[in-house]
């Protein structure tokens, strides 16, 4: 991938949707029945069977409601993850330590097609007593480095080895994690390789350069790389090509 796609300012496209043959009718009364059944730890042990149907979706809340819409869809069920980090900002006046959204905007559910259609095609109500809070909306992020057969950008799936490293890399809250484009840092060998030892031990990505330290770029396309603070040399192992076993 040569190109970080902004999440922040990708338009909706009504013409570019998943297939809906074969599948049940979206219905408000349907749009209830969300839930998979199985936990964030779950789906992250690597003996554990996964329900064949469900997939990893990216999810674009509206407004920046990302939190919002996860503390909702937890309420309904759905299997949903958010990455954070812990980052210094000023609080009236003082330096606070404060949780933020890593992807603004981004929402990650392992889901069905069915039930990721009736999430998109209703609002979420808000919980607020504010009148006027609108409902939380959320809409399908498209892959717009590649076109389908059909002219068309795809739906973005995550493919559940790639989640599962990407969980693993941002579920700590690392405030030294950080998103990155590529003209941020220069891939020293273009060859995986899997953190042995500290926060990111079994982590998998590539070895990088960026601001003359070395630093591992995990990628998840076609959404972002984001990257890690200094990583010791000795807590590194080169995967050997193809293996990815250790995802």
């Amino acid at each position: 991938m040569d190109t970080l796609i902004n999440v922040a300012s990708i338009p909706e496209e009504s013409g570019s949707r998943l297939p809906s043959e074969g599948l049940p009718p979206v219905t408000a009364a349907g749009s209830q029945r969300c839930g998979t059944g199985v936990s964030l730890e779950y789906v992250l042990h690597p003996t554990h069977g996964l329900p064949q149907d469900c997939r990893w979706y990216v999810l674009r809340a509206t407004y920046g409601r990302e939190r919002e819409a996860e503390d909702l869809l937890k309420k309904r069920g759905v299997l949903v993850y958010v990455p954070k980090r812990r980052t210094l900002k000023m609080v009236k006046g003082e330096k606070k330590k404060v949780e933020e959204s890593l992807l603004p905007n981004l929402v990650f559910v392992f889901t069905d097609e069915c039930t990721a259609r009736r999430l998109v095609s209703f609002p979420l109500k808000s919980e607020s007593r504010r009148k006027d809070k609108m409902p939380v909306s959320l809409h399908f992020m498209y892959d717009h480095t590649s076109l389908n057969e059909n002219g068309l950008n795809d739906v973005v799936v995550i493919p559940h080895k790639e989640m599962v490293n990407f969980i693993r890399f941002t579920i700590g809250g690392s405030e030294s994690i950080r998103a990155v484009s590529p003209a941020d840092f220069r891939i020293k060998k273009d060859q995986q390789v899997v953190i042995t030892e500290g926060d990111f031990k079994g982590v998998v990505g590539r070895v990088a350069r960026i601001d003359r330290q070395t630093c591992v770029i995990v990628d998840l396309q076609p959404i972002c790389f984001l990257a890690s603070a200094y990583i010791p040399k000795a807590f590194l192992r080169e995967l050997p090509v193809q293996d990815k076993s250790c995802i």
